[in-house]
């Protein structure tokens, strides 16, 4: 009797084999099959800028919307957008330099939703902010051999400084065939508190006919750091007869919060100085590019 049943044993099996590929395991146990886990998006990058962060991402298959989040550091992660139907960037703007932004990518693929894929970037790094962020010209000058500029006073936190800049003037209307701003001007940082030019704080910046109307800017041989509550002067050198800039009792400026303080300063660039007593208004104008911390 035994043997009967080791020979049935085989078809058997071959039975229920066949009937599983037939009907399917999950109906056979009256399982409902589960969909295969779909892989996070792919190539999610944040790369910081002035005040934003611009977030791309490759194209997910058969996506119909994707969740973006974002959180900073020892925060829990908050829906920054609605969702994004099939776009494959987002530039969140308007945040604040210096702090790291982390963000969460999901693709929603009918009613499955993807595991997230991560980025991070810190706002400003790699980023140069212009001091001056706007300027009001008053009156044109060419009178004066020296150093002109602006003092300015550094606020809570150091500026590590990358660049110096001074304004080209163009074409004077009063001066027949005048082309405006054509020589090359030293720049310099002068440190009050030392009574002496900043190591590294020197430059030049050339101008030509036909540059526009504008800051040009160029860099110093090192990165320098300005410390906080620190007094500096940035200063252009000016000779009488030459180049023009614009003279400080009405030329305005508006600038970074960086600082507490923007006065005029004129002097010979090596230790006698006049400094203005009227904030945002300065010779030249003269600016830089620094570097959020």
């Amino acid at each position: 009797m035994s043997d009967w049943y080791l020979l049935l044993t085989p078809i058997l099996m071959l039975a229920v084999v066949g009937l599983v590929g037939f009907v399917g395991c999950g109906s056979l146990l009256d399982l409902e099959e589960v969909p295969p886990v779909l892989p996070a998006p792919t190539n999610f990058i944040a790369v910081p800028g002035n005040a934003k962060i611009d977030l791309s991402w490759d194209m997910y298959a058969n996506v119909t919307s994707y969740t973006l989040d974002r959180r900073l550091e020892g925060e829990a992660f908050e829906q920054l957008a609605n969702p994004l139907s099939t776009e494959t960037s987002y530039p969140d703007l308007n945040l604040t330099n210096g702090l790291r932004y982390y963000y969460s990518l999901r693709a929603n693929v009918g009613n499955q939703v993807t595991p997230a894929a991560l980025a991070d970037a810190t706002v400003g790094l790699g980023v140069l902010v212009p001091f001056v962020t706007g300027q009001q010209p008053g009156t044109r000058r060419s009178d004066f051999t020296g150093w002109v500029g602006m003092a300015i006073h550094v606020g809570a936190s150091p500026l590590r400084v990358k660049t110096l800049g001074r304004w080209r003037l163009p074409p004077d209307p009063a001066i027949p065939g005048d082309q405006g701003n054509t020589r090359a001007h030293d720049l310099k940082i002068f440190d009050v508190a030392a009574n002496a030019d900043l190591l590294n704080g020197g430059t030049s910046v050339a101008f030509n006919a036909g540059d526009p109307p504008a800051f040009k800017y160029a860099p110093l041989p090192d990165t320098v750091t300005l410390d906080a509550d620190g007094d500096y002067y940035i200063i252009s050198r000016e000779v009488s007869g030459e180049d023009q800039f614009y003279d400080s009792p009405n030329t305005s400026i508006t600038v970074e919060p960086v600082v507490t303080t923007v006065f005029a300063v004129n002097g010979d660039g090596l230790m006698t100085y006049n400094v203005g007593a009227m904030d945002r208004f300065i010779y030249g104008p003269v600016s830089f590019e620094y570097e959020p911390l």
